[in-house]
C-alpha cells in the first residue's frame, strides 16, 4: 500500500514507479535522498529556528502564540483524522481513528483549559485564521 506521495519530498519532481520495491517512493533519485539529508542536518541554528519556522512553516515568532497555532493545527488533525478514517478502508479505518483517539486524549490531558470542546464539536478553526473546518 503506497502513502499517496507522488512527487519527490525534495525537489517535487515526478515519482518513478516502485515496481520492484516494497517500500514506498519518498524520492525521485538517491541524489535527492542526500541532499535532504544533508538540509536537514543543517537546519538553521537556534537563534534562526523562530524566523526559520515563520518563514517555511508560517508559525507566528512569539511563543505564546506558535503554542496556541500548533495546538489549533493539532486539533484540525484529529478532525481530519476521523473524517478520512470514516472513509477509508476498515484496516487503515482502525489505525487512524486509534491516532486520533491518542492524540485527542494528550490534548485534553496536557491543554484541556486551553483548547476546550473544540474537538468534541468539531469547531477547531485552521492555523491562520480562515475560522472553518477543512
Amino acid at each position: 500500500m503506497g502513502l499517496g506521495i507522488t512527487r519527490c519530498l525534495h525537489c517535487g519532481a515526478p515519482l518513478p514507479s516502485a515496481e520492484r520495491t516494497t517500500r514506498p517512493r519518498l524520492y525521485c533519485s538517491d541524489r535527492c535522498r542526500s541532499r535532504l539529508r544533508r538540509w536537514c542536518e543543517n537546519l538553521p541554528a537556534v537563534e534562526h529556528e523562530a524566523e526559520f519556522l515563520e518563514d517555511v512553516f508560517h508559525v507566528p515568532r512569539d511563543p505564546d502564540e506558535a503554542v496556541l497555532y500548533e495546538l489549533l493545527a493539532l486539533q484540525n488533525s484529529v478532525i481530519v483524522l476521523r473524517s478520512v478514517a470514516r472513509r477509508a478502508r476498515p484496516v487503515v479505518a482502525t489505525r487512524l481513528a486509534d491516532i486520533a483517539a491518542v492524540l485527542e486524549g494528550a490534548l485534553r490531558k496536557h491543554f484541556g483549559s486551553v483548547i476546550g470542546d473544540g474537538l468534541r464539536e468539531g469547531t477547531a478553526g485552521r492555523p491562520g485564521g480562515n475560522g472553518g473546518g477543512a
